[in-house]
């Protein structure tokens, strides 16, 4: 539901002017939302995060490929947007995989009642079965929210926003 509600807010609204503070801000807020869904135990509170996350993803995308649109020769589409989606598809197992890997058999252990992570952490945000792919989820969403901040403030983004599309530099 989140995603639909994020498509037709997408829809009607457009991705904005400034393409790189809407796809910033929305890694933000899928990481934001990500990040609290790790961190607490309500499942109210979780599904609520969850619903922000979700809500946010097709604004990024809409942002994304409306960057890609704008600054990619026409001529380059097909071959550019091709290789974009293959290298997406391809990761989505690899990801699964490694993130499966990831819970299994480095978090969870770490956050058992006697791990490492659940005696720190584990204080915080509780320990045992669960809590490892809740840290694993919270930590992949402070790298999103950092991932967005970042791009706000980077010479990257100062230099999408400073050309226009089609690779044209903006007159002073």
């Amino acid at each position: 539901i989140a995603m639909v509600v994020g498509s037709v807010i997408s829809g009607r609204r457009g991705v904005g002017v400034d393409r790189v503070a809407t796809f910033a801000s929305g890694l933000v807020a899928v990481g934001g939302g990500f990040a609290v869904a790790g961190l607490v135990s309500d499942l109210r509170v979780m599904a609520a995060a969850v619903f922000v996350a979700l809500l946010a993803v097709p604004i990024v995308n809409a942002a994304v490929a409306t960057l890609f649109h704008e600054f990619v020769p026409a001529d380059m589409h097909g071959r550019v947007f091709g290789i974009r989606s293959v290298m997406a598809r391809a990761l989505e197992p690899v990801a699964s995989v490694v993130a499966g890997l990831v819970i299994a058999d480095l978090a969870e252990p770490a956050m058992g009642p006697n791990g490492p992570l659940g005696r720190s952490i584990g204080r915080v945000i509780g320990h045992g079965p669960g809590r490892g792919a809740a840290v694993v989820l919270a930590m992949t969403g402070g790298v999103l929210v950092l991932l967005g901040l970042a791009l706000r403030r980077s010479r990257l983004g100062s230099r999408l926003r400073a050309r226009r599309p089609g690779g044209e530099p903006v007159a002073a």
